[in-house]
């Protein structure tokens, strides 16, 4: 889901080491759709993007609404701190 890879990890008896890489551009180069597709595995979206989804005809407003939304799920799908909120 996320563009961020598990290079080495350590288990200690009481905590654990990750060397992380993020993968930026990869996360770059995903289409909006594949993006939403990955939100969606993760998370609960919103009722925009449900509907442009559904291929509803949105207009100006809503696209832009809709895009600056993907921008922000994209972003967060390269960031360590929502990777480890969800992976440990």
């Amino acid at each position: 889901m996320f563009a961020i890879d598990i290079a080495a990890y350590a288990v200690m008896s009481n905590h654990y080491h990750l060397v992380l890489r993020v993968d930026r551009s990869r996360a770059l180069n995903w289409s909006k759709d594949e993006v939403i597709e990955r939100w969606y595995q993760l998370y609960h979206g919103t009722i925009l993007v449900d509907r442009y989804r559904k291929g509803e005809k949105l207009d100006e407003a809503y696209m832009y609404s809709v895009d600056k939304t993907v921008e922000v799920w994209r972003n967060r799908l390269y960031d360590i701190s929502w990777y480890m909120r969800l992976s440990f």
